[in-house]
């Protein structure tokens, strides 16, 4: 009498050997790497909707093409090329010069739901093509300047998804794209005026959409726009630089700080130290000197 074994669908999957890691299916495989591919597949679909609206068909076509077979395929190329054929199209729509012109375009497009979702498109889709090649080619840079013979790449394990991680991002990603608009508008509604004493004030309604004609006296639209924005990130990168630096200083360790402390100490006693140093070394040598020559002559050779 023969008994009947029933095998059911875990078992088998759990049996199952997972797929080698430059395989297209192991992108399919583990549910937190599908996660991300598919994430990265909605970005260039919405892309695509997006560049479609505005007439560009053909910048739209290139990008699913390249955005796709980049991200199924593992390229590290990809990511760039994609954002220069989308910057190419979107100032010439139809391909070729000339390009989309509207002097009421910087007013106008405050805001616009098209273009934060097209900016929102473009971060996810960055993001997760880097995550999957950190996962799946390569995470980390080789040791010298080239791969040596028998050396492979690192590449991050699935288990470092956490939890609500693509989550995260997505609400990053539209963070940055909102703190985005609002920086925009800021640059947009006020003018550089380097002569006064507050070096800012509100531009004239009309001005931001002027762009010939303007007086000699008075920065042009752009040129302000370029100094607002410039000034901005100075003191927004020296502002989050001493919060940041405070924060990682109370964060802290003893060891770690007696490290940094002792550090400092080297580095502004540095001279005075390597002086006495050197006072201490040629005491050494003298006394050692003075000691061979009282020894007896038949001794010095046996103490050598």
């Amino acid at each position: 009498m023969s008994d009947d074994i029933e095998l059911d669908d875990d078992d088998i999957t759990l049996d199952a050997k997972p797929p080698h890691r430059d395989s297209i299916q192991w992108l399919f495989y583990d549910p937190r790497v599908r996660n991300y591919v598919f994430a990265g597949f909605a970005a260039i679909a919405m892309m695509f909707v997006i560049l479609f609206s505005f007439g560009s068909l053909p910048g739209a076509a290139m990008i699913v093409l390249l955005g796709v077979a980049g991200l199924l395929l593992r390229w590290t190329g990809t990511p760039p090329l994609v954002l220069m054929i989308l910057f190419w199209f979107l100032a010439f729509p139809y391909g070729l010069p000339p390009g989309y012109e509207d002097r009421y375009e910087i007013v106008n497009g405050r805001f616009r739901i098209a273009d934060m979702m097209l900016v929102f498109s473009v971060l996810v889709y960055v993001a997760c093509h880097y995550r999957v090649l950190g996962l799946s080619h390569q995470a980390l840079p080789f040791d010298g300047p080239t791969k040596r013979k028998g050396e492979k790449p690192y590449r991050r394990p699935v288990d470092v998804i956490r939890a609500g991680e693509l989550a995260r991002l997505l609400m990053f990603a539209g963070g940055a794209v909102l703190v985005g608009q609002f920086v925009w508008l800021f640059v947009t509604i006020v003018e550089a005026d380097p002569g006064s004493f507050v070096p800012l004030k509100f531009a004239e309604q009309g001005w931001s959409v002027t762009r010939r004609n303007e007086p000699n006296d008075r920065l042009s639209a752009g040129v302000s726009r370029f100094i607002v924005l410039t000034g901005l990130l100075f003191f927004t990168v020296l502002l989050a630089r001493l919060i940041f630096g405070y924060w990682r200083l109370r964060q802290m360790g003893p060891v770690e700080a007696r490290i940094i402390l002792q550090d400092e100490g080297w580095n502004e006693a540095r001279r005075e130290q390597m002086r006495i140093e050197k006072w201490r070394s040629w005491a050494r040598e003298q006394h050692e000197s003075a000691a061979q020559q009282k020894l007896p002559r038949g001794r010095r050779g046996e103490s050598s």
